[in-house]
């Protein structure tokens, strides 16, 4: 008798197979203007897709149905703030958009009973059976982004840069089955951000983010790696990692990077049926004719509230977040101009950092874990040293946040952090150097604090479910405080008062702690 493997095999799946192949391909954006340029190595495509879906009487069983395999050659992509929010969209709802079915729509019914049999419909469904399975993998060579800021939204009136980000050996890859849940995952053998802003305040050091390795003879690689994982009531899982990172802390360079990102819209313009009547059609483009009022603004929003909730169950959504780092290099500079030829620096070295935040319902938390933490002072371009100015220090923390159900009611704060025995052993000259990069960091922080109001906000609006806003008093922060303890020895290395000499001068020792703020 046959096993079970062997009848299975007597039926064989047929499957459709398409390749497409792109040469010199362009991207433009609605205005006509090019989003990207690609460089062809030799005789190679630009693009290159391979489509496969099983057909015959055991094609539903072949899961996922659609396998989608793409390649692209050296990708180089030039994004404003509109077109990155354009780009976004263009993925979300073609790629990532929930299975969608025709029999709950009427026109939709009617196109599909009018269509060829033999048409595609890809995104859409028939009712009562599972969705479709889709499984879509692309691999970037060379991938690069250009962001910048057009004159319209500059304060300049020009075109200013912004960063690059240039990525290596590139997978992405996205994997839906019939349960409904989507996985994103992304792998980058090696990453590299540079700030092209121009701004003198921080151009001495153009590089935030550059992979480091601990022996030079070895290739610079900084593993990424990027997981998303969203279930069909709208739960959302997303995990950040990077392996060997070399973080320059500038932080208005940082600050400029994270403005780029700011104040995005979360989803595509939608003109209302009240707001026809002030639209104007140019092309294939609509202009309102005066700004949108209060109230219409209003109803274009509870229209957008109403279709998402349509589209994810009635349970409040859950949304996680972890970044991980491993023996990362976050680097403090005194100088970010570089105009000075010595430059004092100061290197946090870790084994592992985990930050973790999430989300459910009106409770909110957060917490990071930070092991081996050591600390090197020096000179940059110079930055190994013998040994840290403190031992291996282990610390973690953790706050989480309740938001009131009701109105001009304040919410709760609750928080920790345990660290285990601070040992530190610091020379003069170290505290020198460390004391010029905190001054040098002072600086750096204190223009991006000019501008702002002195006055204490006490009050915090939001809005609820229901698009009602709540005021809500902020309420006091409760922490707990664990340390083992701490010691301090610091030794004059200036050898100012004995030749060749290094003599203790100081020796501080603070037994555990434990404290309630």
């Amino acid at each position: 008798m046959k096993g079970a493997d062997e009848r299975l095999s007597e039926w064989p799946q047929w499957f459709h197979n398409c390749r497409v192949e792109f040469c010199d391909l362009d991207v433009n954006s609605w205005d006509e203007s090019k989003l990207n340029q690609v460089s062809s190595l030799g005789k190679s495509s630009s693009m290159v897709l391979n489509v496969r879906w099983p057909v015959g009487p055991t094609a539903p069983l072949v899961k996922p149905k659609w396998n989608v395999v793409g390649t692209v050659d050296p990708l180089s992509m030039r994004l404003s703030r509109k077109n990155f929010s354009l780009f976004r969209f263009f993925v979300n709802y073609n790629l990532s958009e929930p299975s969608r079915f025709l029999s709950n729509d009427d026109s939709l019914d009617r196109v599909a009973d009018g269509a060829p049999s033999n048409l595609v419909l890809f995104g859409y469904e028939k009712k009562g059976l599972p969705p479709t399975t889709y499984s879509i993998s692309l691999s970037f060579q060379c991938l690069k982004f250009h962001f910048y800021v057009d004159g319209e939204e500059s304060r300049s009136g020009r075109s200013e840069g912004t960063m690059c980000v240039t990525c290596t050996n590139t997978n992405w890859s996205l994997l839906k089955n019939d349960d409904c849940i989507s996985r994103q995952k992304a792998n980058v053998e090696s990453i590299h951000l540079e700030q092209t802003s121009g701004r003198k305040d921080w151009s001495g050091f153009p590089d935030l983010l550059l992979p480091i390795t601990s022996v030079p003879d070895q290739s610079n690689n900084c593993l990424l790696q990027f997981t998303s994982t969203t279930h069909p009531n709208g739960d959302n899982v997303k995990t950040l990692h990077l392996d060997h990172a070399g973080i320059y802390m500038i932080v208005p360079a940082w600050q400029h990077v994270n403005d780029f990102f700011k104040f995005l819209p979360i989803s595509p313009e939608i003109f209302t049926t009240e707001e026809m009547s002030s639209i104007m059609q140019v092309g294939d483009r609509f202009y309102r004719m005066s700004k949108a009022t209060t109230s219409e603004i209003g109803r274009a929003a509870d229209c957008t509230v109403l279709h998402s909730q349509e589209t994810t169950s009635s349970t409040t959504e859950s949304k996680e977040f972890l970044f991980s780092l491993t023996s990362p290099r976050i680097i403090f500079v005194a100088d970010a101009t570089g105009a000075s030829d010595v430059n004092s620096c100061v290197t946090l070295h870790m084994s592992n950092l985990h930050y973790h935040q999430r989300s459910h319902g009106n409770i909110s938390s957060q917490s990071v874990i930070c092991n081996g933490l050591e600390i090197f002072a020096g000179q940059v371009g110079n930055q190994s040293s013998n040994s840290s100015l403190i031992c291996p220090f282990s610390i973690c923390g953790s706050l989480t946040k309740t938001l009131p159900l009701e109105s001009y009611s304040s919410e709760q704060m609750n928080g920790w952090i345990c660290m285990e025995e601070l040992k530190a052993h610091a020379a003069f000259t170290d505290l020198t150097s460390s004391l010029d990069v905190l001054n040098g960091f002072n600086k750096q922080i204190t223009p991006s604090t000019e501008g702002t109001t002195n006055v204490k906000q006490n009050v915090t609006k939001t809005v609820d479910d229901s698009g009602n806003e709540r005021t809500i008093q902020n309420g006091e922060v409760q922490l707990d405080v664990l340390c083992s303890g701490f010691s301090l020895v610091v030794t004059d290395d200036s050898y100012r008062h004995f030749a060749n000499a290094q003599v203790s001068i100081y020796y501080f020792n603070l037994p555990s702690i434990s404290k309630q703020i």
